[in-house]
């Protein structure tokens, strides 16, 4: 089958000391705003060619002998051969289970808008995909695209109370695995799901795309820098959990390399994109223009920088 070479991974027994993470990651991973994933389309044999489509950059990645495209940006090298992407139709539709903490929903961050993408683009073509989360706001939504949403009980986290966090201690997600039959598991790291939710993966055989967005080790040095040995504890609870990954996608080839030297296997780069729909020239406001320089008229030739995001000591602002 398409997917028998990550079932075949799948069905190995992972590292005894994966299940340590548990007690590990509750100490150190979980005080970090989780961040996942973006485009991911799952298919046949996978390549590395970075092409534009329908007003974003689209990039294949290889997932271990499949055929996929994600959502990415991103300039090529010389090497680099510009070629169109497959068609998202080009394989048969498949069953994609995604579990994701926080809601990418209500929650506003760059990592929210990468599923909303890849819900959008898994959605074109025609895959079924089902989704669990935390959210504990009133009447948060059902679905998006079609694709039902169910709900576990969540946490808001001490650290950083914007962030509902979930360790599904109903078993919720063990009911959409059993369910729905997905060829994969998409799930987001770190935070807390992923420790069930990769628990319920293996006992189940099926499949685990891990994509990580906020890189721990760097968070939990300036924040808990004091702790002794706080960055290869990190590390630690970093390879134990992805141990249970059958690809690993991360946001740079920096971070990709930081996973490699600590001997972390099966990862590749989820390129970052630019909606060049609605990040284009076409909407250029000289009153914006002006109310961004604090109302001063600004010159033509002069550089605006703005920076908008959260105001947070690792986002290094103070650098700008």
């Amino acid at each position: 089958s398409r997917l028998s070479r990550m079932q075949a991974w799948s069905s190995r027994r992972a590292p005894s000391g994966a299940l340590l993470v548990l007690c590990l990651a509750t100490c150190t991973s979980a005080f970090v705003p989780c961040t996942p994933l973006a485009g991911l389309r799952l298919g046949g044999a996978g390549m590395k060619r970075f092409s534009q489509g329908k007003g974003f950059t689209v990039a294949s990645l290889p997932l271990l002998g499949l055929k996929g495209t994600a959502v990415g940006a991103s300039e090529t090298t010389d090497a680099q051969e510009m070629v169109s992407p497959p068609p998202l139709t080009s394989t048969p539709p498949i069953k994609i289970d995604v579990m994701v903490e926080p809601t990418p929903f209500t929650h506003v961050s760059g990592y929210s808008n990468r599923y909303m993408e890849m819900l959008d683009y898994l959605d074109k073509a025609g895959d079924s995909v089902e989704i669990m989360t935390s959210d504990d706001i009133e009447n948060p939504p059902s679905d998006y695209k079609g694709f039902p949403i169910r709900y576990t009980p969540g946490f808001r986290f001490a650290l950083y109370n914007d962030l509902c966090l979930s360790f599904d201690h109903t078993f919720r997600g063990v009911k959409m695995l059993q369910e729905h039959k997905p060829d994969v598991l998409h799930i987001s790291t770190p935070g807390f799901m992923v420790l069930v939710a990769s628990v319920y993966a293996r006992a189940m055989n099926v499949p685990v795309v891990m994509s990580y967005h906020t890189h721990l080790p760097v968070y939990a040095d300036r924040y808990m820098g004091f702790f002794p040995f706080i960055v290869p504890i990190s590390w630690l609870c970093i390879k134990l959990i992805h141990a249970f990954a059958d690809l690993t996608l991360v946001t740079s080839p920096q971070m990709k390399a930081d996973f490699e030297s600590w001997g972390i296997d099966r990862v590749e780069v989820w390129r970052k994109g630019i909606n060049t729909d609605n990040f284009n020239p076409k909407w250029k406001s000289a009153e914006m223009r002006k109310r961004l320089c604090g109302g001063e008229e600004p010159a033509d030739d002069e550089t605006l920088l703005v920076y908008v995001g959260r105001l947070g000591v690792e986002k290094r602002i103070q650098d700008l």
